[in-house]
């Protein structure tokens, strides 16, 4: 479980969509959205995307191990 905004929430993806502050979905969701909205179509591999989302989140972890270390 984790607390957002004094909510409890559990959530199965590892990706969280918000538009104007409201919980859209998953990356699933946004794509839905996107292409009824604006008519967005994504022809990404997935794969690319989770090297993404691994590499940013490997450079997160690098960044705030440093920063707390650092008096």
């Amino acid at each position: 479980m984790q607390e957002l905004r004094g909510e409890v929430w559990a959530y199965a993806s590892s990706v969280m969509c918000f538009i104007d502050g409201q919980l859209l979905g998953d990356e699933k969701k946004l794509v839905k959205w996107s292409y009824r909205e604006w008519d967005y179509r994504d022809f990404k591999p997935k794969a690319l995307y989770q090297a993404i989302a691994e590499d940013f989140y490997s450079k997160y972890l690098k960044n705030s191990q440093a920063s707390s270390t650092v008096l």
